[in-house]
Protein backbone atom coordinates (compact mmCIF):
# COMPACT_ATOMS: atom_id res chain seq x y z
CA UNK A 1 0.00 0.00 0.00
CA UNK A 2 1.23 3.49 -0.84
CA UNK A 3 0.41 6.92 0.63
CA UNK A 4 -1.91 8.83 -1.73
CA UNK A 5 -0.33 12.12 -0.62
CA UNK A 6 3.44 11.56 -0.89
CA UNK A 7 3.69 8.13 -2.54
CA UNK A 8 5.68 6.46 0.24
CA UNK A 9 5.23 2.73 0.74
CA UNK A 10 3.21 2.03 3.88
CA UNK A 11 3.38 -0.92 6.30
CA UNK A 12 0.20 -2.93 6.66
CA UNK A 13 -2.30 -1.65 9.20
CA UNK A 14 -1.04 1.94 9.55
CA UNK A 15 -3.60 4.75 9.59
CA UNK A 16 -1.14 7.63 9.15
CA UNK A 17 1.80 7.95 6.76
CA UNK A 18 5.04 8.03 8.83
CA UNK A 19 6.69 10.34 6.27
CA UNK A 20 4.09 13.08 5.72
CA UNK A 21 1.46 12.43 8.40
CA UNK A 22 -1.33 11.98 5.85
CA UNK A 23 -4.32 9.92 7.01
CA UNK A 24 -4.79 6.64 5.14
CA UNK A 25 -8.27 6.12 6.57
CA UNK A 26 -10.93 6.30 3.85
CA UNK A 27 -13.77 7.27 6.16
CA UNK A 28 -14.99 7.91 9.70
CA UNK A 29 -13.91 10.32 12.40
CA UNK A 30 -10.19 10.10 11.56
CA UNK A 31 -10.80 11.31 8.02
CA UNK A 32 -13.14 14.06 9.22
CA UNK A 33 -10.48 15.37 11.58
CA UNK A 34 -7.85 15.21 8.83
CA UNK A 35 -10.06 17.30 6.54
CA UNK A 36 -10.68 19.85 9.29
CA UNK A 37 -6.96 20.11 9.96
CA UNK A 38 -6.18 20.72 6.29
CA UNK A 39 -8.79 23.49 6.07
CA UNK A 40 -7.40 25.16 9.19
CA UNK A 41 -3.84 24.97 7.84
CA UNK A 42 -4.98 26.62 4.60
CA UNK A 43 -6.51 29.51 6.56
CA UNK A 44 -3.23 30.06 8.41
CA UNK A 45 -1.33 30.37 5.11
CA UNK A 46 -3.47 33.18 3.64
CA UNK A 47 -5.86 34.31 6.41
CA UNK A 48 -6.46 37.93 5.40
CA UNK A 49 -6.39 37.45 1.65
CA UNK A 50 -8.85 34.55 1.64
CA UNK A 51 -11.11 36.26 4.15
CA UNK A 52 -11.01 39.53 2.22
CA UNK A 53 -12.00 37.89 -1.06
CA UNK A 54 -14.72 35.90 0.70
CA UNK A 55 -16.10 39.13 2.19
CA UNK A 56 -15.95 40.83 -1.22
CA UNK A 57 -17.90 37.95 -2.77
CA UNK A 58 -20.64 38.33 -0.17
CA UNK A 59 -20.82 42.11 -0.60
CA UNK A 60 -21.02 41.82 -4.39
CA UNK A 61 -23.86 39.33 -4.06
CA UNK A 62 -25.77 41.82 -1.92
CA UNK A 63 -25.10 44.59 -4.46
CA UNK A 64 -26.33 42.32 -7.27
CA UNK A 65 -29.64 41.80 -5.49
CA UNK A 66 -29.99 45.53 -4.83
CA UNK A 67 -29.23 46.53 -8.42
CA UNK A 68 -31.49 43.77 -9.72
CA UNK A 69 -34.38 45.43 -7.91
CA UNK A 70 -37.68 43.63 -8.46
CA UNK A 71 -36.02 41.23 -10.92
CA UNK A 72 -34.75 38.89 -8.20
CA UNK A 73 -33.53 36.40 -10.80
CA UNK A 74 -30.74 38.79 -11.81
CA UNK A 75 -29.31 38.99 -8.31
CA UNK A 76 -29.78 35.25 -7.85
CA UNK A 77 -27.89 34.42 -11.07
CA UNK A 78 -25.00 36.79 -10.36
CA UNK A 79 -24.77 35.54 -6.77
CA UNK A 80 -24.55 31.91 -7.89
CA UNK A 81 -21.76 32.65 -10.36
CA UNK A 82 -19.88 34.64 -7.71
CA UNK A 83 -20.25 31.70 -5.33
CA UNK A 84 -18.80 29.43 -7.99
CA UNK A 85 -15.78 31.71 -8.36
CA UNK A 86 -15.32 31.68 -4.59
CA UNK A 87 -15.42 27.87 -4.50
CA UNK A 88 -12.61 27.81 -7.06
CA UNK A 89 -10.60 30.28 -4.97
CA UNK A 90 -11.04 28.05 -1.94
CA UNK A 91 -9.58 25.19 -3.96
CA UNK A 92 -6.59 27.31 -5.04
CA UNK A 93 -6.06 28.42 -1.44
CA UNK A 94 -6.13 24.85 -0.20
CA UNK A 95 -3.61 23.83 -2.86
CA UNK A 96 -1.28 26.64 -1.82
CA UNK A 97 -1.71 28.45 -5.14
CA UNK A 98 -1.97 32.20 -5.54
CA UNK A 99 -5.40 33.69 -4.90
CA UNK A 100 -6.66 37.05 -6.12
CA UNK A 101 -9.89 38.95 -6.66
CA UNK A 102 -9.50 38.46 -10.44
CA UNK A 103 -10.18 34.74 -10.01
CA UNK A 104 -13.53 35.55 -8.44
CA UNK A 105 -14.79 36.66 -11.85
CA UNK A 106 -13.38 33.80 -13.95
CA UNK A 107 -16.74 31.91 -14.07
CA UNK A 108 -18.34 34.98 -15.69
CA UNK A 109 -16.38 34.15 -18.86
CA UNK A 110 -18.75 31.20 -19.27
CA UNK A 111 -21.66 32.81 -17.45
CA UNK A 112 -24.50 30.61 -18.73
CA UNK A 113 -22.64 27.38 -18.12
CA UNK A 114 -21.63 28.54 -14.62
CA UNK A 115 -25.15 29.66 -13.79
CA UNK A 116 -26.66 26.45 -15.16
CA UNK A 117 -24.30 24.27 -13.13
CA UNK A 118 -24.92 26.06 -9.84
CA UNK A 119 -28.59 26.71 -10.56
CA UNK A 120 -29.23 23.05 -11.38
CA UNK A 121 -27.83 22.07 -7.99
CA UNK A 122 -29.93 24.67 -6.14
CA UNK A 123 -33.05 23.59 -8.01
CA UNK A 124 -32.65 19.97 -6.95
CA UNK A 125 -31.96 20.92 -3.34
CA UNK A 126 -35.14 23.02 -3.38
CA UNK A 127 -37.17 20.15 -4.83
CA UNK A 128 -35.85 17.69 -2.25
CA UNK A 129 -36.73 20.13 0.54
CA UNK A 130 -40.36 20.20 -0.68
CA UNK A 131 -40.93 16.56 0.25
CA UNK A 132 -43.47 16.51 3.10
CA UNK A 133 -42.15 15.88 6.63
CA UNK A 134 -38.74 14.42 5.67
CA UNK A 135 -37.82 17.05 3.09
CA UNK A 136 -35.25 18.81 5.25
CA UNK A 137 -33.49 15.51 5.94
CA UNK A 138 -33.32 14.64 2.25
CA UNK A 139 -32.07 18.15 1.44
CA UNK A 140 -29.24 17.84 3.97
CA UNK A 141 -28.19 14.46 2.58
CA UNK A 142 -28.29 15.78 -0.97
CA UNK A 143 -26.25 18.83 0.05
CA UNK A 144 -23.38 16.43 0.74
CA UNK A 145 -24.10 14.45 -2.43
CA UNK A 146 -23.89 17.60 -4.57
CA UNK A 147 -20.92 19.10 -2.69
CA UNK A 148 -18.36 18.53 -5.45
CA UNK A 149 -20.46 20.06 -8.25
CA UNK A 150 -18.62 23.45 -8.34
CA UNK A 151 -15.24 21.77 -8.58
CA UNK A 152 -16.42 19.37 -11.29
CA UNK A 153 -17.50 22.41 -13.32
CA UNK A 154 -13.96 23.78 -13.10
CA UNK A 155 -11.85 20.70 -13.63
CA UNK A 156 -13.78 19.42 -16.65
CA UNK A 157 -14.32 22.00 -19.39
CA UNK A 158 -16.83 19.98 -21.38
CA UNK A 159 -18.98 18.84 -18.45
CA UNK A 160 -22.65 19.84 -18.44
CA UNK A 161 -24.67 20.94 -15.42
CA UNK A 162 -26.36 17.56 -15.18
CA UNK A 163 -23.09 15.66 -15.58
CA UNK A 164 -21.36 17.77 -12.90
CA UNK A 165 -24.15 16.96 -10.46
CA UNK A 166 -24.20 13.24 -11.28
CA UNK A 167 -20.41 13.06 -11.01
CA UNK A 168 -20.58 14.64 -7.56
CA UNK A 169 -23.18 12.09 -6.46
CA UNK A 170 -20.99 9.24 -7.68
CA UNK A 171 -17.79 10.52 -6.10
CA UNK A 172 -19.28 11.39 -2.70
CA UNK A 173 -20.78 7.92 -2.32
CA UNK A 174 -19.30 6.48 0.88
CA UNK A 175 -18.06 9.86 2.14
CA UNK A 176 -21.28 11.58 3.20
CA UNK A 177 -21.11 10.19 6.74
CA UNK A 178 -17.58 11.54 7.22
CA UNK A 179 -18.65 14.88 5.76
CA UNK A 180 -21.49 15.08 8.25
CA UNK A 181 -19.13 14.21 11.12
CA UNK A 182 -16.76 17.02 10.13
CA UNK A 183 -19.63 19.52 10.22
CA UNK A 184 -20.89 18.07 13.50
CA UNK A 185 -17.46 18.48 15.10
CA UNK A 186 -17.39 22.14 14.07
CA UNK A 187 -20.91 22.69 15.40
CA UNK A 188 -19.85 21.25 18.77
CA UNK A 189 -16.67 23.32 18.83
CA UNK A 190 -18.81 26.43 18.37
CA UNK A 191 -21.71 25.40 20.61
CA UNK A 192 -19.68 24.48 23.72
CA UNK A 193 -17.90 27.84 24.25
CA UNK A 194 -21.08 29.68 23.21
CA UNK A 195 -23.01 27.84 25.93
CA UNK A 196 -20.30 28.50 28.50
CA UNK A 197 -20.37 32.23 27.70
CA UNK A 198 -24.15 32.30 28.04
CA UNK A 199 -23.95 30.65 31.45
CA UNK A 200 -21.18 32.98 32.61
CA UNK A 201 -23.21 35.99 31.48
CA UNK A 202 -25.79 35.08 34.14
CA UNK A 203 -23.30 35.81 36.93
CA UNK A 204 -24.22 39.04 38.75
CA UNK A 205 -22.04 42.12 38.15
CA UNK A 206 -19.43 40.46 35.88
CA UNK A 207 -22.08 39.02 33.57
CA UNK A 208 -21.95 42.06 31.29
CA UNK A 209 -18.32 41.29 30.49
CA UNK A 210 -19.30 37.83 29.25
CA UNK A 211 -22.21 39.28 27.26
CA UNK A 212 -19.65 41.43 25.44
CA UNK A 213 -17.37 38.42 24.94
CA UNK A 214 -20.32 36.41 23.64
CA UNK A 215 -21.13 39.09 21.05
CA UNK A 216 -17.47 39.24 20.05
CA UNK A 217 -17.37 35.44 19.78
CA UNK A 218 -20.32 35.35 17.38
CA UNK A 219 -18.84 38.14 15.25
CA UNK A 220 -15.65 36.11 14.84
CA UNK A 221 -17.62 32.93 14.08
CA UNK A 222 -19.77 34.75 11.52
CA UNK A 223 -16.69 36.18 9.82
CA UNK A 224 -14.57 33.03 9.70
CA UNK A 225 -17.06 30.15 9.46
CA UNK A 226 -17.97 30.63 5.74
CA UNK A 227 -14.26 30.75 4.88
CA UNK A 228 -13.52 27.62 6.89
CA UNK A 229 -16.49 25.73 5.41
CA UNK A 230 -15.40 26.66 1.90
CA UNK A 231 -11.92 25.27 2.50
CA UNK A 232 -13.44 22.11 4.00
CA UNK A 233 -15.43 21.57 0.78
CA UNK A 234 -12.27 22.02 -1.26
CA UNK A 235 -10.43 19.60 1.03
CA UNK A 236 -13.11 16.95 0.44
CA UNK A 237 -12.71 17.39 -3.29
CA UNK A 238 -8.95 16.91 -3.02
CA UNK A 239 -9.27 13.95 -0.65
CA UNK A 240 -11.73 12.07 -2.81
CA UNK A 241 -9.66 12.75 -5.91
CA UNK A 242 -6.51 11.39 -4.24
CA UNK A 243 -8.25 8.20 -3.17
CA UNK A 244 -9.53 7.68 -6.72
CA UNK A 245 -6.03 7.82 -8.21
Amino acid sequence: MFCSNCGSELPEGVTTCPDCGYSTVSGGAALSIEIMKRAFQAILKKPFKLWGISLLSGLLSVVAYILGGPVIAIGFAVSLVLNLGMEWIYLDGLRGEEVSTDKLFVPFKTFWKSFAGMGWRELWLFLWALIPFAGIVFAIIKTYSYLLTPFNLREKDDVSAQEALKESMRRTDGYKGSMFLADLFVALIIAIPALILVLLSLIPFVGLLFVFLSVLFWIVVGALLPLYQGLVRAAWYEEIGQHEE
